[in-house]
């Protein structure tokens, strides 16, 4: 993600300064393991009932083609989850049942896999071990309970930033067949929740950043229709409209989204919490000035990622949170932000 810095360790040291970062970050890795475990359970709770549905009216389908892709692709509160649908579907389609212990599964071990993509990104086995340790106890800690013990909040919330965060690395990498990955895997994260779709923007930004013209502009018709895909008939939930556009309603929306921000550093005080996300932006913004932007496109691009997740997120919701909630599947994003930003 940047260039190496100097170490003052030899070589003699290093192996065992590698297995110290290891045992380390295996620490809150193992103990929320082992606390899914315990506490999975294979039952229902509030989104997979919309999902039973999706299955059981796709199991009773008589219409056509085009009636069965307009199941897959439909608007739910401001989201086109078509990759959770598809993955139920398919569950039901192979074994003739839904395991929510299974769907948990595949939500979970995603974070883990956005964890590995962002470490084999990352030059030197110094610095690798270092993000691990800050990726473990950032993303793996209990703040997150509701995607972790909740199958329906897991395969959204951590399979789309595993989506968009792996396509941000493609991007990265100068080949066309890394690109046309990218924008695959872009596609299906902007499919999965509509914060996905600020892969897109994140990932122009780095084509910009390293001149590739042609590229950018693949990049950016690529981007257009899948964005065409999602907003085509799309609607926004009666109660999830925004108040109204006046300088009132933007500072209940600003203070909401640096609530967000903030949250996972002061435990979820929503009185600390826009203070906190403000502490953030202003870190970054230092790091800006001082070159971060030329020394770690990706963890830049990561915190941008997460950033701008963010934004959707207190649009969407500012009118149903009211003054007070933040819900615990929406930390993994502000955790990512923190744990970005420090790691730089």
């Amino acid at each position: 993600m940047l260039t190496p810095t100097p170490s003052g360790f030899g070589p003699v040291a290093r192996r065992p300064l590698l297995l110290c970062w290891a045992a380390l970050a295996a620490i809150p890795v193992a103990y929320i393991v082992a606390t899914v475990v315990a506490t999975s359970r294979n039952v229902a709770f509030w989104d997979e009932f919309t999902s039973l549905d999706f299955v059981l009216r796709l199991d009773a389908h008589t219409g056509g083609w085009r009636a069965l892709l307009e199941r897959f692709f439909s608007v739910d509160s401001e989201h086109r989850t078509f990759t959770t649908r598809l993955i139920f579907a398919l569950s039901y389609w192979l074994t003739g049942s839904i395991n929510f212990h299974v769907i948990g599964a595949i939500g979970n071990l995603s974070l883990l896999a956005l964890c590995g993509v962002m470490l084999a990104a990352t030059d030197t086995w110094e610095r690798r071990g270092r993000l691990a340790v800050m990726l473990a106890f950032g993303l793996f800690q209990l703040e997150h309970f509701e995607s972790f013990v909740w199958s329906g909040a897991s395969i959204d919330h951590f399979f789309v930033l595993f989506l968009g965060g792996s396509a941000l690395v493609l991007v990265q990498r100068n080949s066309r067949p890394a690109l046309a990955a990218a924008a695959l895997l872009a596609l299906l994260a902007n499919l999965t929740l509509a914060h996905g779709c600020v892969a897109w923007p994140v990932g122009a930004a780095l084509l910009v950043r390293a001149r590739r013209w042609q590229h950018l502009t693949a990049w950016v018709a690529v981007a257009a229709l899948s964005l065409g895909i999602y907003f085509y008939g799309f609607q926004i939930h009666p109660s999830h409209r925004l108040a109204g556009l006046d300088a009132a309603e933007f500072k209940r929306l600003g203070e909401y989204w640096l609530a967000l921000v903030g949250s996972p550093v002061v435990l979820g005080s929503r009185r600390f919490a826009p203070f906190a996300g403000l502490i953030l932006l202003g870190g970054l913004a230092w790091l800006l000035r001082r070159g971060a932007w030329s020394r770690e496109p990706l963890a830049v691009a990561f915190a941008a990622l997460a950033l701008g997740s963010l934004g959707l997120v207190a649009v969407g919701r500012v009118e149903i949170a009211g003054a007070t909630m933040i819900n615990s599947r929406y930390f993994v994003l502000g955790a990512l932000a923190w744990t970005m930003t420090v790691f730089m």
